[in-house]
């Protein structure tokens, strides 16, 4: 049986209650070899550039030590561990 694959905007991961501790990742529509741990919750953060905040940025942590930024509308998808 394949696990349950949900979609989310990026942002909506950020700090939900109802997603797992450990969850498998990846952005939607890549491969299948794409899935990665994550064990953290992803951070959203507005970022200092010049003396302005540069727009909303989400980053996502990964259990090798890896880190990607999304967009908070970038359409992601989990599954469990």
């Amino acid at each position: 049986m394949t696990p349950r694959v949900r979609r989310w905007r990026a942002v909506d991961l950020c700090g939900l209650t109802q997603v797992p501790c450990r969850y498998l990742f990846r952005e939607y529509g890549e491969d299948d070899n794409a899935w990665k741990l994550v064990v953290t919750s992803p951070i959203c953060e507005l970022r200092p550039h010049g003396g302005q905040l540069l727009p909303e940025l989400v980053t996502v942590k990964f259990a090798d030590g890896t880190e990607r930024p999304f967009n908070p509308n970038d359409q992601v998808e989990t599954r469990p561990a």
